[in-house]
């Protein structure tokens, strides 16, 4: 009797020892599939933002501007759009080159905001120099954007002291911002009071991430003496912000964010799902900014804007294709309609580069490769367990 007793104990270990073994040589042909497919797939994406990045760098000046899409020596320059496609140069691992040519675009952009009190304004070049056109969309979000690129030029390795006055520039865009925003949000500009959720997300992002920056041990930050009291101004600015848009912005009743707020502090009007712009579009768009209240919130209201537009195949009846929303597709777990979109773009725009396309699309559509890059490198070093249970 205790012979079969351990016989019957000897089999049962040999079989589960046997799965083991069985199940760990699967899980390395798994594993070995896995990153031969997630290696091809690095390859395709890392093509397609070497060459958005190129054409980025073909489109600035000599003076570091970025034109939105320079044709015959003449163009225009969109300081808003141009941070926007100095961040694609950003994406992945920036060259010497693309650090090289974000560093004189943040140059130029410092020396505008010195010279204009931090009210930048569009720029154009008829093939007779650059001008100040002196009109500009919202001083609020230009500046954020500059302050994002700022903080992501030093995270990918870039040299503050290679980037203009940029102590002076932190000092301009605090002051601005903190006159634009008398109760929690930014406003607009000094004339036009309206207070938009886009913005004030592109301004939360701009805030959070220079605050770090401040409260880091860059060399160069440490060698400033207004760094900490300039860190305090921002962190409160981004305070302020998360906590009007969560008790301001967010609409409980009908489960959505306002688009914005006018000068009195009562919501726009909201037309409806169906308008991509700006009401389906400024539902996702904090996500951009990873201004991210609750996943499950950012997650049901991008389903939503998805079931609305089908995006991820250039199907959006707009002037523009907003690549910004394959890089939210990614941060969201959409690896798939990101892949769609990416397919589609390089379709639409891989040997025409006409208008409307533009700088700031191509450096999008670079940071949505990043993403993309990011979470093949994710996926390819995940096991069979691993994935069953994700």
């Amino acid at each position: 009797m205790m012979k079969s007793k351990k016989r019957c104990w000897l089999t049962g270990l040999s079989l589960a020892a046997l799965c083991l073994m069985v199940f760990a040589a699967a899980d390395i042909w798994y594993r070995a599939e896995k990153r031969a497919a997630c290696r091809e797939k690095t390859e395709t994406v890392q093509k397609i933002m070497d060459r958005e990045k190129e054409w980025i760098r073909e489109n600035q000046g000599a003076g570091g501007e970025i034109y939105m899409n320079l044709s015959g020596g003449a163009g225009d320059v969109n300081p808003y759009f141009a941070c926007q496609a100095a961040m694609g140069l950003l994406a992945g691992q920036p060259s010497a080159e693309d650090l090289s040519c974000a560093a004189e675009y943040l140059s130029w952009h410092a020396e505008k905001l010195a010279e204009c009190e931090g009210v930048v304004t569009n720029y154009r070049n008829d093939g007779n120099g650059l001008e100040p056109t002196g009109e500009f969309d919202s001083v609020d979000s230009y500046i954020a954007v500059y302050l994002t690129l700022l903080s992501e030029y030093e995270e990918k390795g870039g040299r503050l002291s290679e980037a203009g006055d940029w102590q002076e520039a932190l000092a301009v865009c605090a002051e601005k911002l903190e006159e634009l925003n008398p109760g929690g949000l930014t406003q607009v500009s000094e004339k036009n009071q309206v207070s938009y959720l886009m913005d004030n997300a592109e301004v939360w992002e701009g805030c959070h991430r220079i605050r770090l920056l401040l409260e880091s041990e860059d060399v160069e930050v440490a060698g400033w003496a207004g760094a900490a009291e300039t860190g305090r101004r921002y962190g409160l600015l981004e305070e302020g912000i998360w906590q009007s848009v969560s008790g301001k912005l967010w609409n409980a009743e009908e489960q959505r964010f306002e688009i914005g707020l006018d000068g009195r502090g009562r919501p726009l009007d909201f037309t409806g799902w169906q308008e991509f712009y700006p009401d389906a579009i400024a539902q996702v768009y904090p996500s951009a900014c990873g201004m991210i209240l609750s996943r499950e919130q950012a997650a049901e209201l991008y389903e939503k804007l998805c079931s609305w537009f089908e995006w991820e195949s250039l199907g959006l009846e707009e002037t523009f294709d907003w690549p910004v929303l394959a890089c939210i597709a990614v941060e969201l777990g959409d690896e798939e309609r990101a892949e769609s979109f990416v397919k589609a773009y390089e379709a639409a725009y891989g040997e025409n580069r006409e208008y409307p396309l533009h700088t700031a699309d191509a450096g999008w559509t670079a940071r949505a490769c990043e993403a993309l890059e990011d979470s093949y490198e994710e996926t390819a070093g995940r096991g069979i367990l691993a994935d069953i249970l994700n």
